[in-house]
């Protein structure tokens, strides 16, 4: 493995994260894929969120920011998480309800088990974090989306998703 040097919050290293509607890793919670879903996921996501290109794959961790003050909607995924803060504010609502809530800044942690719900929302400067998942290749992550009125909408009738 290499052994890399940078800073996580420097502006450098950082490219858009891009959603796809037809991803085939994405649910939607009432049934089926979000391709089918009623919400635009590139409309409500893309350009809100960044992925590092300086963290190395081969450890499992993934480098992200979040714009200030945005709420990513709910969702739950098929293996435990961690999420690290480096720098900012992240507020976690998780259980089925949302029902708990941790504020977290650089340094701490949360760790999300299977199945369970969350939400997250970036501080007033936005968040920078590192996560992962105890599972290789990371393409076997399932994200199943909850409709929780974070979301962009499709057009009426819509059931085609966008293409890349």
């Amino acid at each position: 493995m290499p052994i890399s040097f940078f800073d996580l919050l420097a502006d450098e290293g950082w490219e858009p994260l891009e959603f796809f509607q037809g991803d085939p890793t994405f649910y939607w919670n009432d049934g089926g894929f979000i391709a089918n879903a009623p919400v635009d996921i590139a409309a409500t996501l893309d350009g809100a969120m960044w992925r590092s290109t300086n963290v190395e794959p081969a450890f499992r961790w993934q480098g992200r920011r979040i714009r200030p003050d945005f709420t990513v909607p709910k969702r739950h995924v098929n293996h435990p998480q961690l999420m690290i803060v480096v720098g900012g504010q992240l507020t976690v609502e998780y259980g089925a309800n949302g029902e708990q809530t941790r504020q977290l800044g650089p340094g701490e942690f949360w760790t999300g088990d299977e199945g369970v719900p969350f939400t997250i929302t970036s501080g007033p400067e936005g968040v920078t974090y590192l996560e992962c998942w105890d599972l290789q290749p990371l393409g076997l992550i399932e994200t199943t989306w909850h409709d929780d009125g974070h979301w962009k909408r499709r057009e009426s009738g819509s059931k085609k998703f966008p293409q890349p």
